[in-house]
């Protein structure tokens, strides 16, 4: 018996040392030529491609539906973080201060010591809300507000009002 018989038991073509470095016709790709191609199709890329634009246009309809919400929270911040620093600005500076509203914005103003004018500190106008007023409040050097004011912040999502206390406090509810 030849060496190959004893080693392995069998004779014929995948026998001997010659049986590990054949590989079958069918992993060895095209006709047994090319290797096998790695990656991806062109169709299975445009696939992924479509299926991702899908998910991330459902996403972008979704966030867009909650601006609303959002842009309502931050303009009410705003207008009353704007009615604590009109506040704390006439206490510091010593002059009055008021602060006016428009439709989409406000003012923040100070009262000239020379002539008695409103001078403008800031303003700005507020994206995605309208704003109203029953009045413009005037804050004191002493802290106090007069010209009591009620402001209402809304757009179609929902509605804030913000009220001004004697004391100058700020309180702000939703409805």
């Amino acid at each position: 018996m030849s060496s190959a018989i004893a080693r392995h038991g069998t004779t014929g073509p995948m026998s001997g040392a010659l049986a590990p470095n054949l590989v079958p016709l069918k992993s060895r790709g095209f006709l047994g030529l090319l290797p096998k191609p790695a990656g991806f199709t062109v169709i299975e890329t445009l696939l992924v491609l479509s299926v991702s634009a899908i998910i991330i246009g459902i996403g972008a309809s979704s966030f867009m539906s909650v601006m609303p919400k959002y842009r309502l929270q931050a303009a009410v911040w705003e207008v009353s973080a704007k009615l604590n620093e009109a506040r704390y600005t006439a206490v510091l500076k010593g002059t009055p201060v008021r602060m006016r509203f428009a439709d989409s914005g406000y003012c923040l103003e100070h009262q000239s010591t020379e002539d008695g004018s409103w001078l403008r500190l800031s303003g700005r106008r507020l994206e995605g809300v309208f704003l109203r007023a029953n009045n413009a409040p005037v804050f004191y050097p002493q802290g106090t507000v007069s010209n009591l004011a009620t402001i209402w912040v809304e757009n179609g999502f929902a509605r804030y009002r913000i009220t001004l206390a004697i004391t100058g406090r700020v309180k702000v509810t939703k409805g």
